[in-house]
């Protein structure tokens, strides 16, 4: 009897010491996968939205999409802002389509709240709504008569590319926003010590500023 119980003992230590052989050797070998927690995939989210290597999307059929989404959640839901954030590098700067994600913002008197809309290539995200006292200034037309391939051409020939050149790692924002006197684009690059910004017309194409 204390014979068997021997083998039995020394058959599970053999076993033992023959898994965690495999699992040494297989780690070695790059065979174990590698699992990525939450903080590697936010790094490879922030790679894709910050360096441009997203796929272009086509900013008016993407609105479209994401306004079908906002009246949803209220049936009078207007568009009062889009926007885009990127940090082009190298031949990014000179592109003539920024490849970006948008953004678009959407206000509700019923609701007496606002509430933004992203698409990122095919993915829709949404964000609760936000309450806001005073109904804000919707836009005059979506998509606008200056589209932001103009938009985006105007800005680097205003100083817009050298800027880029010479800061490196600058992030660029585009915002179609209504004011006043019209529906303007104001494209800004930044970083933590220089700042280039540029309102041009969205209606007639023309630089406001510098």
């Amino acid at each position: 009897m204390k014979n068997e119980r021997w083998i039995f003992y020394a058959v599970g230590l053999l076993l033992l010491l023959l898994v965690g052989f495999v699992l040494i050797w297989g780690a070695l070998s790059g065979r174990l996968p590698q699992v990525a927690g939450p903080g590697a995939q936010n790094a490879e989210a922030q790679s894709v939205l910050w360096t441009g290597l997203a796929p272009p999307i086509d900013y008016a059929a993407a609105e479209q999409t994401a306004h079908v989404k906002a009246q949803a959640w209220a049936a009078d839901a207007t568009l009062i802002r889009a926007e885009a954030t990127w940090r082009p590098t190298g031949e990014w700067i000179t592109t003539e389509s920024p490849p970006v994600s948008w953004t678009y913002i959407y206000y509700a008197a019923s609701e007496s709240a606002v509430k933004s809309v992203s698409m990122r290539g095919e993915q829709l995200f949404d964000t609760p709504a936000t309450e806001v006292p005073n109904a804000p200034r919707g836009l005059n037309e979506f998509p606008p008569a200056t589209p932001v391939e103009s938009a985006w051409l105007t800005f680097r020939a205003a100083g817009g590319e050298e800027f880029l050149k010479t800061n490196e790692n600058a992030a660029v924002q585009l915002q179609l926003q209504a004011t006043p006197e019209g529906d303007r684009w104001v494209i800004s690059a930044f970083n933590p010590t220089a700042k280039h910004q540029v309102t041009i017309d969205a209606t007639t194409g023309l630089l406001l500023n510098p």
